[in-house]
């Protein structure tokens, strides 16, 4: 049921998120019984975020994109590929910490 919960909230910041705050926070209210500080809160929770996201997946796919045109190459460097894998699973593990903390502090507020 939390579980649930959580995706739904998920579903509803995407609308917020989409320019319809004040109806997904009065969704928040109704479909999961919590009060307008906690809904304001939880869309504060990902909206704070959503920057950050995504300039960690446009790294991603940047550090991807770079790797696979690295790897076109006959003679690629593997050091220098290393390098550029290194990069890439960085920017994923910021990626899934933003994911994480947003999940952990929704689940502080229900």
């Amino acid at each position: 049921m939390k579980r649930t919960s959580l995706v739904l909230a998920a579903l509803l910041v995407g609308v917020a998120l989409a320019g319809a705050q004040d109806g997904a926070q009065g969704l928040l209210v109704k479909r999961l019984g919590v009060t307008e500080k906690q809904a304001a809160a939880f869309l504060a929770i990902y909206t704070d975020s959503a920057a950050d996201l995504a300039k960690a997946r446009a790294e991603v796919n940047v550090q991807k994109a770079i790797l696979a045109r690295l790897l076109l190459e006959a003679d690629a460097n593997e050091r220098e590929v290393e390098k550029i894998l290194r990069q890439a699973v960085e920017a994923e593990v910021q990626v899934r910490m933003i994911q994480i903390r947003r999940e952990l502090a929704a689940r502080r507020l229900l």
